[in-house]
């Protein structure tokens, strides 16, 4: 999909979101990726924030982009080259937020079911969703 997100800037998301959250050992793969889902579907500002190797911080990273002409819908820092946004080429992140927000909601509904699922049914659900945006 054009503007839509690349595989590296996916895994520099996962990996600042893997940082900014506490572990504390009660949390499996399957509860960090609800949280995971419901932080960039629906609580992260792309308009303020930017997403680094360490985490998520607020930025001016908007006006030194509108300076240079490389106004995008997210700034994701590429870890090698300081200032340098490897999501330059979304610009479709309201999209991805989405179904990141609708995907999380619809898992939330199955996950107060009676039983919980193991990370590998959230996963195959969470595709299942997604597969209905695309």
């Amino acid at each position: 999909m054009l503007g839509g997100l690349g595989s590296f800037p996916l895994v520099l998301m996962v990996a600042a979101f893997l940082q900014s959250v506490q572990h504390n050992g009660e949390k499996d793969e399957a509860q960090l990726f609800l949280q995971f889902l419901n932080y960039f579907g629906q609580l992260f500002n792309n308009e303020e924030m930017a997403v680094r190797e360490d985490g998520m911080e607020m930025c001016e990273w908007k006006e030194e982009a509108l300076e240079q002409g490389l106004l995008t819908d997210l700034f994701v820092q590429d870890p090698f080259r300081k200032g340098v946004n490897v999501a330059s080429s979304v610009t479709r992140f309201g999209e991805i937020k989405e179904c990141f927000s609708a995907v999380c909601e619809k898992l939330m509904e199955l996950n107060a079911g009676a039983y919980q699922y193991s990370t590998l049914s959230i996963i195959e659900t969470a595709f299942d969703a997604a597969s209905a945006f695309a």
